[in-house]
C-alpha cells in the first residue's frame, strides 16, 4: 500500500496535478475496502482462478451499482464532510474486521 501511495504521489508530482492528504486517504481506504473483498477469495480459489473472479466481479459490481451512484451522490453531498469521513471509516474497518474473520474461518477449515 505504501508503495501505491509513494508510486501515484510521484506521477502526480511529475504531471504538475495537486494533490492533498485527502486523496491519499481515500486511496488507502478504497485499496484497504479492495483487499478486504479480495482476501476471503484468495483462500477460496486457486491462483490461477483468482484474476478471473476478481475481474468477473468487478465488472458485475460496476454494473449493478452504476445506477446507484446518482442515488449515493446526492446523500453524500447533503450531509457535513466530517459526518461522511467518519462514517465510511467506521464502515471500511467493518468490512476488513467482517473479512478477516470469514478469511480466518476459511482458512481454519481449508484442507492442506
Amino acid at each position: 500500500m505504501s508503495l501505491s501511495i509513494a508510486v501515484t504521489s510521484l506521477i502526480l508530482f511529475f504531471f504538475n496535478k495537486p494533490f492533498t492528504i485527502v486523496d491519499i486517504v481515500i486511496s488507502s481506504g478504497l485499496f484497504l475496502l479492495f483487499v478486504a473483498f479480495t482476501f476471503p477469495l484468495f483462500q477460496l480459489f486457486k491462483t490461477g482462478y483468482l484474476t478471473v473472479v476478481v475481474l468477473i466481479g468487478f465488472v458485475i459490481l460496476t454494473k449493478v451499482t452504476g445506477p446507484i451512484v446518482p442515488f449515493i451522490s446526492d446523500f453524500i453531498v447533503n450531509k457535513p464532510l466530517q459526518i461522511f469521513y467518519m462514517s465510511v471509516v467506521i464502515t471500511i474497518i467493518t468490512i476488513y474486521a467482517i473479512s478477516w474473520g470469514i478469511t480466518t474461518a476459511i482458512y481454519q477449515r481449508k484442507i492442506f
